[in-house]
């Protein structure tokens, strides 16, 4: 099973079972599963069985008969919790860098990983591989460059935010809003305003961009429910104007489509580009009872 130089594609075996004893687990990135999600999955195994195999490795030494997985501890760990003497398995021919990929690759496929535990893969990625190896890998995963870079943003944001975009009490479109901002408490408190309020990420990003546009001596993020009303109002004016100014255009386009009446050809087509105007003035109004 040893790769020889210049052996580029990774090859995957078919699926084998392998004795539980001579597997290994491997960390190769920060995993911050909850008790809860791991009884989930052993629940899931015990009544259906695994559906996919497991992804393993030859462990280093030479003569070594162990493996080190790639991808499925979880489902490893589950399956040993329900006593199986063996388990499904894929073996593959993949040095560190091609393991870590794949591992990445199919966490994200199944979307096992949290936002956090993705932001500590890109991060320890990086380490490793420099920032050459985010834009392969970038690719490998089918992510642009921007969104991994956006996922290790968020480990630059306080403790206790990351735990609540860990939590999923958060979203992560939600904690990029909150990076342009420099002191780290106000960051925690409008994290905080995020989870009692429920705010939406379009509520955050207005209220952060009203309280810098304050003295900066006056700017007060523990906000009163009186003050999320107002902040809400303002969302509510903005809309307003917006449905205002597009209805003042609808009218001022009917007056054109009159005057065309007797080309049909013309008409038509500006009859349906009033259609396409009308339309986005019923989905702003739909979007305005959103917020």
């Amino acid at each position: 099973m040893t790769r020889r130089a210049g052996q580029s594609p990774v090859s995957i075996g078919v699926p084998t079972s392998i004795s539980i004893k001579k597997i290994q687990t491997s960390q190769m990135y920060k995993r911050t599963c909850i008790v809860a999600e791991n009884e989930e999955l052993t629940n899931s195994i015990s009544r259906q069985g695994l559906l996919q195999p497991i992804l393993v490795r030859l462990a280093a030494g030479e003569g070594n008969e162990n493996y080190t997985i790639v991808a499925g501890n979880r489902r490893f760990n589950a399956c040993k919790a329900l006593g199986w003497m063996e388990i499904p398995s894929r073996i593959v021919e993949a040095d560190d860098k091609e393991a870590f990929q794949l591992s990445l690759t199919e966490n994200i496929q199944r979307k096992s990983l949290n936002p956090v535990e993705e932001a500590y893969a890109f991060e320890t990625y990086n380490l490793n591989y420099g920032w050459g190896g985010i834009t392969e890998l970038a690719y490998r995963i089918g992510k642009s460059i921007s969104y991994v870079d956006r996922r290790m943003r968020l480990l630059k944001l306080p403790n206790d935010v990351v735990d609540l975009i860990c939590a999923g009490k958060m979203s992560p479109s939600a904690a990029d809003e909150l990076l342009p901002i420099q002191d780290q408490k106000q960051q925690s408190a409008l994290a905080h305003m995020v989870e009692v309020n429920r705010l939406s990420t379009r509520r955050l990003r207005l209220l952060r961009r009203e309280l810098e546009s304050g003295p900066s001596g006056q700017r007060n993020f523990d906000m009163t429910p009186l003050q999320l009303g107002q902040v809400d109002d303002i969302t509510q004016m903005t809309f307003d104007k917006s449905i205002a100014i597009m209805r003042n255009a609808l009218r001022q386009f009917d007056e054109v489509v009159s005057a065309a009446e007797e080309n049909w050809i013309v008409y038509e087509v500006l009859m349906e580009h009033r259609r396409v105007l009308h339309n986005q003035i019923d989905i702003l109004i739909k979007e305005k009872r959103k917020v």
